[in-house]
C-alpha cells in the first residue's frame, strides 16, 4: 500500500508540474485549456528547450524523493522548481486569473507540510517517527485547503452560493460543450431545480466536509468521497481535477503510520 500511495503522490506532483509547464509553453492559449491537449500541440516558441530541461530535472528529483533518497534536499528543490514555474505561469496573465479562479497546487502544499514537519520532528523529537509526522501534517494541509475553498465561497457571495439557480446556470452554459451524451445530461440536469439545489449543497458542504480529512480514521472515507465529488464536477461542469483525486488518495495511504 505504501508503494502504491507513493506512486500516486509522484503522479499528482507530475500532473501539477505539467499543468503549469504546458500553459507556460502555450502562453497564447486560454488558462483553462487542458494540459493534455496542450501537450500534444506544437509549440510556437523555443521555450520547449528550457522547459524540457527543467522537466527532466524535476522528474529526476521526483524519482529520488519517491524512492526515499535525500528527501529533504530533493523535496525542497522540487518546491523551488514548482514555485518558479508557477510564478512564470502567473506572470503571463495575472494572479487573479490563475489563482483566483481556482488553479491551486494541492500536491505542492502537502509536500511543504511534509517537509517542514518531518524536519522539525526529526530535529526536535528524534525518538518520534518524523516521516509519519510529516505525512500527518500533509493531511492537515489538505484538510485546511478544503475548508479554505468552502470559506472562499462564503466570503465572495455568502450562503447565496448554495442556490439551485446558480448551479443551473453553470451546468446549462456547459451543456454547449463536450460530447453529445454529456451535453444532453447537463441540459437535463439544468432543468431539475431540486437536483441543482442538491448539487449546490454538495458543492459547498462537500468541500467543508473535506476538513474531516484531518482525522486519521476518516481519511480513506474522505479521500474516496472527494474522488467521487471531483468526478461529479467533471461530468456536470467539465473541470478535470485529477491532481486532487490522486493527492487525496496518496496522502490517505501515506499518513497511516504512528508518530510516537
Amino acid at each position: 500500500m505504501a508503494a502504491v500511495s507513493m506512486a500516486l503522490f509522484g503522479l499528482s506532483m507530475l500532473l501539477s508540474w505539467l499543468n503549469s509547464t504546458t500553459h507556460v509553453l502555450h502562453a497564447e492559449k486560454l488558462v483553462y485549456n487542458r494540459w493534455v491537449t496542450l501537450l500534444g500541440e506544437r509549440p510556437g516558441n523555443r521555450r520547449w528547450i528550457v522547459l524540457g530541461a527543467l522537466t527532466l530535472v524535476f522528474v529526476v528529483l521526483l524519482s529520488l524523493f519517491c524512492t526515499g533518497i535525500a528527501e529533504q534536499p530533493t523535496g525542497w528543490a522540487m518546491l523551488g522548481l514548482m514555485l518558479f514555474i508557477r510564478g512564470w505561469e502567473i506572470r503571463q496573465w495575472n494572479r487573479d486569473i490563475v489563482v483566483g479562479l481556482g488553479k491551486y497546487v494541492p500536491s505542492a502544499a502537502s509536500l511543504l507540510g511534509y517537509l517542514v514537519t518531518s524536519f522539525l520532528v526529526g530535529w526536535l523529537a528524534p525518538d518520534w517517527n518524523a516521516r509519519a509526522a510529516g505525512w500527518h501534517a500533509a493531511a492537515g494541509v489538505l484538510a485546511a485547503s478544503w475548508g479554505l475553498a468552502a470559506f472562499a465561497k462564503v466570503r465572495e457571495s455568502g450562503m447565496v452560493w448554495v442556490s439551485g439557480a446558480n448551479v443551473a446556470v453553470l451546468v446549462r452554459e456547459r451543456s454547449y460543450m463536450g460530447p453529445r451524451p454529456v451535453a444532453r445530461l447537463r441540459r437535463a440536469v439544468s432543468k431539475m431545480p431540486w437536483l441543482c439545489l442538491a448539487s449546490a449543497c454538495v458543492g459547498f458542504w462537500g468541500e467543508a466536509a473535506g476538513m474531516l480529512f484531518i482525522f486519521p480514521d476518516l481519511r480513506w472515507g474522505v479521500a474516496i468521497a472527494s474522488a467521487l465529488f471531483q468526478i461529479g464536477i467533471t461530468v456536470l461542469l467539465g473541470y478535470w481535477e485529477l491532481e486532487w483525486i490522486f493527492i487525496m488518495l496518496a496522502v490517505a495511504g501515506l499518513s497511516s503510520g504512528t508518530i510516537a
